[in-house]
């Protein structure tokens, strides 16, 4: 272990890859683990620019949130869930439900550029995204699926369908398509839009 002092600031290396930095009452302000890539600052983070302005890039699609998942429940990426009496997500089953809470995010070549709420528990637990681009699992054999056509669940476990009623689709829709398909069932683009 290597130990440095800067400004009454300590600067602990250790010989498995991790550095400490602790402020000068003792607090970690900064835990780097080269093994786990793990990075654990105190504080605010901001970055800046040569211009002074504050732009975080994030190179994925879209922010989920990871919610506990009913036991007998697909948990494929691209499926449509619902929100169960018990609180936990379970896979959509019913055309036009406005339980929908989201789609399971990683589907395609889109990832989760955020993800919330990661904690540990007894149950299992996924990224929803709630916003921004998913892709998402689309069954056509309801209506042609168009470019712009709302989304909301079908009786198709897990898929969504083209929302042809706009008074039942109120409160009921997960997004919007991204990229058509006019039959069968498919994984396409939508951006997340829970209406």
């Amino acid at each position: 272990m290597s130990i440095f002092n800067f400004d009454d600031f300590d600067v602990f290396i250790f010989d498995q890859g991790t550095m400490i930095i602790r402020d000068p009452v003792g607090r970690d302000v900064f835990r780097f683990n080269s093994s786990t890539a793990e990075l654990v600052l105190a504080g605010d983070i901001k970055l800046r620019n040569a211009e002074v302005r504050g732009d975080i890039k994030l190179i994925n699609a879209d922010c989920a949130e990871e919610f506990d998942v009913s036991e007998s429940s697909d948990t494929e990426a691209g499926n449509v869930m619902v929100l169960g009496n018990d609180g936990k997500l379970t896979q959509s089953n019913v055309a036009y439900d406005k339980k929908v809470a989201g789609v399971i995010s990683g589907g395609g070549s889109y990832k989760s550029g955020i993800v919330l709420d990661r904690n540990t528990s007894k149950n299992m637990r996924v990224p929803l995204a709630l916003m921004g681009k998913v892709y998402c699992k689309v069954d056509a054999q309801y209506s042609e699926i168009n470019v712009g056509d709302l989304l909301t669940t079908s009786e198709s476990p897990g898929y969504a369908m083209k929302a042809l009623d706009p008074l039942k689709a109120f409160g009921a829709t997960v997004g919007k398509a991204l990229s058509p398909i006019s039959k069968g069932k498919g994984l396409v683009p939508i951006l997340v839009g829970l209406q």
